[in-house]
């Protein structure tokens, strides 16, 4: 990610495109937010440890992340663009994106699903538990 954002700094610094376009302002804004993630874990992983439960920071954490993934995607498209690619590597970028996105969005899905499941099992067995 740093090594995209110094080439096309460095690029953008060349062509008079740096930051008088969509891509590169986009681009910029997701490379900060994902700068601050491992901040983020990093405070939520200490907190965690104090309390030894969640803390607010988690699903902030987990949503920033995969929302910022799927933005990610997106600016790839924006690049495209800018950089003037051919049609078919614009239709055949969009297909690749499309079929990780769509995988990512399962994967995300079945995950919430499965974690939703385990919490309420947990519940079950913490009320069964406190019944006998």
């Amino acid at each position: 990610m740093l090594g995209g954002l110094a080439t096309g700094l460095r690029l953008g610094k060349i062509l008079d495109r740096l930051h008088n376009n969509a891509h590169t302002i986009f681009g910029t804004v997701i490379v900060v937010l994902m700068l601050l993630q491992p901040f983020l874990g990093a405070i939520h992983h200490w907190m965690y440890i104090r309390r030894k439960t969640r803390t607010a920071l988690a699903p902030v954490h987990v949503w920033l992340g995969r929302i910022l993934i799927i933005l990610g995607m997106v600016n790839g498209g924006l690049g495209l663009r800018l950089a003037d690619n051919t049609h078919g590597g614009k239709i055949a970028y969009g297909v690749v994106a499309g079929v990780c996105g769509a995988m990512y969005l399962v994967w995300v899905i079945y995950r919430l699903k499965r974690t939703g499941k385990e919490s309420k099992e947990v519940g079950n067995v913490e009320l069964q538990g406190t019944v006998d």
